[in-house]
């Protein structure tokens, strides 16, 4: 079953990074975060760009990182992210997504 994500919000930071938010009616109240972070370089040596990709349910935030959306998205579609609740297993975490 195809299933369809849809943006529903973005926020921009200051220095020019990124949060944007996706939703699926498959999957209420869970939401897909895309992060973009600028990072300062040691010595004021400009800036490196830090991507990480969370996932955000009712319970709190998933304390597992992706490397992709398309993984943070499989990793619900498929089940795991359902598997991980009912395991009670530390993949839940309250407080921030990575910014």
């Amino acid at each position: 079953m195809k299933h369809l994500w849809v943006k529903t919000s973005t926020e921009v930071f200051e220095d020019g990074g990124k949060s944007i938010q996706y939703t699926c009616e498959d999957f209420p109240g869970v939401f897909v975060y895309s992060n973009a972070v600028y990072i300062p370089h040691t010595y004021d040596n400009g800036r490196w760009l830090y991507r990480s990709f969370a996932i955000e349910t009712p319970l709190g935030f998933l304390a597992k990182e992706f490397r992709t959306l398309r993984e943070a998205k499989a990793f619900v579609e498929s089940g795991q992210l359902e598997k991980a609740i009912k395991a009670g297993q530390p993949a839940l975490a309250e407080g921030e997504r990575n910014r």
